[in-house]
């Protein structure tokens, strides 16, 4: 194997170089963040940095770039306070990633990118034909000192999905949801079927569910 000493990474070509680190962990968590301004202008724009935080309360976190520009769900998610997560799927995953354009703050990327919109009990926006769809509510936003990037906190309030996906010990079936999984910044790939195991303990074998 090749060692890369990390001059060798600061040496690359920028977009190159993003690409490369970005893809190194793996498959990410893809996600359609929904939101409106105040003034009700629906948003929607497509993360790949989604994560679990905790299970009580049910916190749900993901990487906000540096806020030097203009950042249209942010700013939303700032002002209302909530926010929606939809999966992605195959067959809007080309319309799931043009969301990630930089339209005008005027333009609904619903609209732009041929996705159509429902909306929460609270009137906020997600992707109607998500097979799981989460609404959060803003807790904290942490800068991450080293590159200036945010974690952003929320807090589930309402989630969407279908009973039959989710297996007797509370575990979701992601696989069979059909939600898409992110490799860097420009791959999606298909999630095969999930193999479970129990609790692992000392000096027991692990049992397969």
């Amino acid at each position: 194997m090749r060692l890369f000493h990390k001059n060798d990474l600061l040496k690359l070509e920028s977009r190159y170089r993003a690409n490369f680190i970005n893809s190194l962990c793996g498959f990410k968590a893809l996600q359609l963040v929904g939101t409106k301004s105040s003034e009700g202008q629906p948003n929607l724009s497509l993360i790949n940095s989604a994560i679990h935080l905790g299970a009580n309360p049910p916190l749900m976190g993901y990487i906000q770039r540096p806020h030097t520009v203009e950042k249209h769900t942010f700013e939303n998610i700032l002002t209302t306070k909530i926010y929606t997560f939809s999966n992605v799927l195959n067959e809007y995953k080309v319309e799931a990633h043009q969301t990630s354009a930089k339209y005008p703050r005027e333009v609904s990327e619903f609209e732009a990118c041929g996705l159509e919109m429902a909306m929460t009990e609270s009137g906020m926006p997600y992707v109607k034909a998500a097979s799981l769809v989460m609404e959060l509510e803003l807790k904290s936003h942490y800068e991450i000192k080293e590159n200036g990037t945010i974690l952003v906190v929320g807090e589930i309030q309402n989630i969407l999905l279908d009973d039959k996906f989710i297996f007797d010990d509370g575990t979701v079936n992601i696989s069979a949801l059909g939600s898409l999984a992110g490799v860097g910044l420009t791959g999606y790939a298909k999630v095969d079927e999930i193999v479970r195991y129990g609790y692992a303990k000392p000096n027991e074998k692990v049992k397969k569910l």
